[in-house]
């Protein structure tokens, strides 16, 4: 009780069994003889150990390929509330799927897992970065990738054109003889 003060009351060597509602009562002494009590809902936390970890099918991408990772909170209690972002934009909810996991012991995991298709839009200078964001009672911790995509093995308009035109020039030489 010594972090104890007049508006906050120290409690030390809590376990998950300790949530619950607790009252607090203050009394005064003579002449008045007054007893005030107020009762408040104690949630007992118990914060991940490590940030979020991140599990990728494969760590070479193309333009064009299906990018799929997932992002995995360390047991806690409750579990923590994970979030994507896509080089700073939240991803939209459509793109990942939501798991939790409850232990015996009473912990908690939460995993979240992002796919999309890897398209030129999402790339700035041949990247794109994913951040997984983990929160738990205004608690942050962030897991960054970055993936860099190699140019797609399907052709380019461009290479395409250049394609077509190769092609009708051998045509009218082919025709000509």
């Amino acid at each position: 009780m010594s972090k104890s003060d007049q508006n906050n009351i120290y409690l030390r060597n809590l376990s998950l069994e300790s949530h619950g509602n607790y009252t607090c009562q203050v009394s005064t002494d003579r002449p008045f003889f007054r007893c005030v009590q107020t009762t408040r809902q104690l949630e007992v936390v118990v914060p991940p150990s490590d940030g979020p970890i991140l599990t990728e099918e494969k760590s070479d991408y193309e333009v064009g390929d299906n990018v799929s990772i997932l992002c995995n909170s360390g047991k806690s209690k409750p579990a923590p509330e994970l979030k994507w972002y896509i080089n700073d934009q939240l991803a939209q909810s459509d793109l990942y799927d939501k798991e939790t996991v409850v232990y015996p012991d009473q912990l908690e995991s939460s995993s979240l897992a992002l796919r999309f298709r890897l398209k030129p839009d999402v790339l700035h200078n041949g990247k794109v970065i994913l951040k997984c964001v983990a929160t738990l009672k205004h608690i942050h911790a962030v897991t960054i990738k970055e993936i860099r995509a190699a140019a797609s093995k399907e052709a380019s308009p461009f290479m395409l054109s250049l394609l077509l035109i190769a092609a009708t020039f051998l045509i009218s030489r082919l025709t000509r003889d």
